[in-house]
């Protein structure tokens, strides 16, 4: 087609001069609305089961922090959506959604130690690794100066 449906209904000229951008057009608007009516408007179900009311919630929340920094740029505010607290849920809820589903896909699998490993890590959460040692007077170093690698 010419032209997304519904938005021009004149010829344009930089389509060209030959062009059947007003005949297209209305297939396309005749198509929609024979669909909505057959069909109707019909919301599309978000299917990941890992998407639930707390997500929701976040990224309403998100959204409204973002709105009141549009309509005012205040320091505040710019530090308040800076913050991404709804990515943040929902990364979580996805990670622990597919580290769920990687358990159950070893379990059926015959593979119960790969799958407790899965378990072990959704219980303990992340835990950084950290570069602490002590010295021979028993303080404790942290510093990457003060360690010496062997």
């Amino acid at each position: 087609m010419n032209a997304k449906i519904g938005k021009k209904d004149e010829y344009v000229e930089t389509i060209g001069r030959h062009s059947a951008h007003k005949e297209t057009n209305e297939n396309g608007e005749s198509a929609t609305k024979a669909a909505r009516e057959v069909v109707g408007i019909v919301k599309k179900k978000n299917q990941d089961s890992w998407f639930d009311n707390k997500c929701e919630k976040a990224i309403k929340q998100g959204n409204e922090v973002h709105k009141s920094y549009i309509t005012r740029q205040t320091r505040e505010r710019e530090e308040n959506f800076k913050v991404p607290r709804s990515d943040k849920i929902c990364r979580r809820r996805k990670f622990e959604y597919q580290q769920l589903l990687n358990m159950e896909k070893e379990f059926n699998g015959n593979n119960a130690k790969n799958a407790h490993r899965f378990g072990k890590r959704l219980r303990r959460g992340y835990k950084p690794h950290t570069a602490l040692c002590g010295d021979a007077t028993g303080e404790i170093i942290s510093d990457k100066k003060g360690l010496k690698t062997t």
